[in-house]
This record gives structure tokens, sequence and C-alpha cells, in this order.
């Protein structure tokens, strides 16, 4: 038996969740707050909903819990797209303009044999 298929037991499994659902509960808590403040922007808020809610997969698969975990991964991936998204508008070819301009190709010579 591997460690991907061990039984978890159960104080471990207790313990981990219980670490997980304290981060992620106060991360949540301070976005929150900061959103209703208006001190952080909607596309920032949608990127700590994707952290939070990674986390919650996260503890999710540990518990080995199915339909919580792919609940989770639709949350994670709404939240992704729409901080990718930024708030409406199609800026998806800008952002990858932008990684294209830091690459550069090199043309080399084949080697020439005698």
């Amino acid at each position: 038996m591997n460690a991907a298929t061990a039984p978890v037991d159960g104080h471990t499994t207790i313990v981990l969740w219980l670490a997980f659902l304290t981060v992620s509960i106060a991360a949540l808590v301070v976005v929150v707050a900061f959103a209703l403040t208006d001190r952080i922007k909607p596309r920032a808020f949608a990127g700590f909903l994707a952290m939070w809610s990674g986390v919650q997969l996260l503890a999710c698969v540990v518990q080995r819990a199915t339909i919580p975990a792919s609940i989770q991964a639709a949350v994670v991936a709404l939240a992704l797209w729409f901080w990718w998204k930024g708030g409406g508008g199609d800026d998806t070819k800008r952002r990858l303009r932008s990684l294209r301009r830091r690459f550069h190709g090199v043309r080399r010579t084949a080697a020439v044999t005698p």
C-alpha cells in the first residue's frame, strides 16, 4: 500500500481539517472586511476568494470528500476566471502579449561537421 492509498487515521484528518478551516476562515474574514471598507478592488477580492477556496479544496481532498471537492473546484475556477478577466473586457490577449514580450528567440546555426 503506497502513501496515496494509505488510510488516514481520524485524528490526523481532524487536525488537518481544523488547521485548514482556521486559516481559511481567518483569511475570508480579513478579505471580506477589506472588501466592505473598499480597501481592495473586486479583482483582488476574486483572487483572494480563489486562494480561500483553494485551501478549502485542499481540505476536501485530504478528507477524500469528493462532492464538496468538486464544488470547491468549480468555485476556484470561477473565482480565477473573474480574477483573470479583471472585471470585464477581453484583457486576455493583452496579458498574453505582455508575457510574450519577455521571451526572445535566439537563432542558432547547426553544427558543422568536417
